[in-house]
């Protein structure tokens, strides 16, 4: 799959003020295709994983959010059993942001980022099982398996999101995998008086990709899970590192 693959974004056609007329968008990437219809006077396209809130006047299939890719079904539900099997297998620890614990139960491999010292840090390698998962998902999103240094697995229990942040910049291409009940993925971006809003649905056994306009000018949250929920996500280091 070419490097192409990373400009794939998610398009639709946005509601008109009120709740108007909107067209429905086909998109197809490889074996991988991304679907809206029509939902009757909301400005929502719903797509299999993604349901996305177009920004008022943006008309006629301009992608909304550039860079988001998704695709339903990456997983079997064997595959999902075994992943899941496999994350609460492994020793999980409450997310750490400085000297605040966050309710997710998080673990990482390949490499982790110290919030506390503001950089990089070793991270035991990634385990042989995780390995064929990995190759895929750099398929997927058009890269080398490698490209993906790290793993970080999470295990969202009831009353568990993830606030409002942009990845660190020391990483650029985010792949995750959705395990479990589904989520909601909220996009933010600041604009005068307020923000430009997205949301896509992460359902169990999907796969989305965040890359380009998306991965550096939107912030991005999960709901609070209300029963478990579990992700794989996969990131590459960027090109430049910040200073």
């Amino acid at each position: 799959m070419g490097r192409s693959v990373r400009s794939r974004s998610l398009a639709v056609a946005a509601s008109l003020d009120g709740g108007g007329s909107a067209r429905a968008v086909d998109r197809d990437r490889s074996r991988y295709r991304v679907r809206g219809r029509r939902v009757p006077r909301t400005g929502r396209f719903r797509g299999g994983t993604a349901l996305v809130t177009a920004p008022v006047g943006d008309l006629f299939g301009t992608p909304v959010v550039a860079g988001f890719a998704s695709a339903p079904d990456f997983l079997t539900v064997a595959e999902e059993r075994e992943l899941i099997a496999r994350i609460d297998a492994t020793a999980l620890e409450p997310f750490k942001f400085q000297r605040w614990l966050g309710k997710r139960l998080t673990t990482s491999f390949g490499s982790r980022y110290d919030f506390e010292r503001g950089r990089m840090a070793d991270a035991p390698p990634l385990p042989d099982w995780l390995a064929p998962f990995r190759a895929r998902a750099a398929g997927f999103a058009g890269l080398e398996a490698g490209e993906l240094m790290q793993a970080l697995l999470i295990r969202y229990d009831p009353g568990a999101g993830i606030g409002w942040h942009r990845d660190r910049p020391v990483y650029e291409h985010v792949v995750g995998i959705s395990l479990g009940e589904p989520a909601v993925l909220r996009l933010r971006r600041r604009k005068p008086g307020g923000f430009d809003r997205a949301e896509a649905a992460l359902e169990p056994r999907a796969i989305y990709h965040l890359s380009g306009e998306v991965r550096h000018e939107w912030e991005h949250s999960i709901v609070e899970m209300a029963r478990p929920r579990w992700s794989i996500t996969f990131r590459s280091l960027a090109a430049r590192q910040p200073a």
